[in-house]
């Protein structure tokens, strides 16, 4: 039973039943032949949905290869096209290392600085104005919410502040887009980004939305696709399957978002009708991520979930499993909580495959497990 839909999501039923169909668009769609034409127009179709999704223009949309190459061309790309201008970046003390490594590298090779903004900060907007005036950032990257505990960001109030302080901001919405309405007009970013794997889509597919796409210096040259901003040949079947996954997020948000927090609701309720002692580290956040202390270290709850239950539950963000050294998250590190409820976390999430009888059957496998070796 699969409770990591945060980390990654399973493709998409519809795209596997259009698989080989897909994979059969094998041409180049830069190339002069009518099917090749074909697979163009096709192309600028994903472009609409994606622009319908965001509520945008098509000419502000970008395919990469996922959120970590989008936030990389942004951050360094704005830095490149304004080299003359001293830099002060601000970003959040949690966001994904996407995002924290390449500012960290501007920093380390370039003329710039940057700040992290605590947390508390940012939700009390106030206290960020005070600090956007009186530190004046050129450049700001903020997540629409956190993939480890689901905190949702006052990104419209942010932007207005920020705007008003002539700073450029940039939002990564990969965890929030399929969960809330991510509307680029009403929120006014001036570059977002997102990826397809984590809305049932394949790996190897994301979007970058520019308001200005003139407000970058691309990181690619060669080739001149996506108006040079993004170049090289277009990963076709993954364009394509992540129009199905849209359309399928078009069509069924309501019920999407209806059936997230039925999960959330009847895994709460489970836990309490069967006195299973919980602390949840965000109470607001998206519903369906739950971070989540149990009366054990998380990384063993996590092990004998998997092994034992075959439950797979994850006691943090995917990417930080990658480093040779494990650390305790710095997000919930920067949110305050002592190193042991950190160590005692972990993360369930929920996607549209998830049924209540797998919920439930998650319940007796936590309360089996607690019984046994807390």
């Amino acid at each position: 039973m699969y409770f990591d839909y945060a980390a990654t999501t399973p493709v998409l039923s519809e795209i596997k039943e259009q698989a080989i169909e897909l994979l059969n668009k094998y041409e180049n769609p830069s190339s002069v032949h009518l099917k090749s034409k074909g697979v163009k127009s096709e192309i600028e179709l994903t472009r609409e949905k994606v622009a319908k999704l965001l509520n945008t223009n098509p000419k502000h949309i970008f395919f990469t290869s996922g959120a970590t190459e989008s936030n990389n061309t942004v951050i360094k790309g704005f830095y490149y096209k304004n080299k003359e201008v001293k830099h002060h970046y601000f970003t959040s003390s949690i966001e994904h290392p996407s995002v924290l490594e390449p500012i960290a590298y501007l920093n380390e090779h370039s003329d710039f600085s940057y700040s992290h903004i605590p947390l508390q900060n940012i939700l009390d907007t106030n206290a960020l104005e005070r600090t956007v005036v009186e530190e004046k950032p050129t450049f700001c990257s903020f997540m629409m919410a956190n993939n480890e505990t689901g905190t949702i960001f006052p990104i419209t109030e942010i932007a207005s502040i920020l705007h008003q302080n002539n700073s450029y901001f940039h939002i990564d919405a990969t965890q929030a887009i399929g969960k809330i309405d991510v509307d680029v007009t009403k929120l006014n970013v001036d570059a977002l980004s997102f990826s397809g794997h984590k809305i049932f889509a394949p790996k190897g597919i994301g979007i970058l939305y520019l308001k200005d796409p003139d407000s970058i210096m691309p990181l690619f040259h060669g080739g001149g696709q996506e108006k040079g901003v993004r170049c090289g040949t277009e990963n076709v079947f993954a364009i394509l399957s992540l129009r199905i996954a849209i359309d399928y997020f078009l069509e069924n948000f309501d019920k999407i978002e209806a059936h997230y927090n039925l999960c959330r609701t009847y895994f709460l309720s489970l836990l309490k009708q069967k006195n299973i002692s919980f602390a949840l580290n965000e109470s607001e956040g998206l519903a369906n991520i739950l971070s989540i202390r149990f009366g054990m270290k998380g990384d063993a709850m996590a092990d004998i979930l998997n092994f034992k239950y075959g439950s797979m539950i994850s006691v943090g963000s995917a990417c930080s499993e990658n480093k040779d050294v494990k650390k305790l998250s710095h997000v919930l590190k920067n949110m305050g909580l002592e190193d042991h409820e950190i160590q005692k976390t972990t993360r369930i999430s929920f996607g549209i495959e998830t049924t209540l009888e797998d919920i439930g059957k998650l319940v007796n496998n936590i309360e089996d497990v607690l019984s046994i070796y807390q």
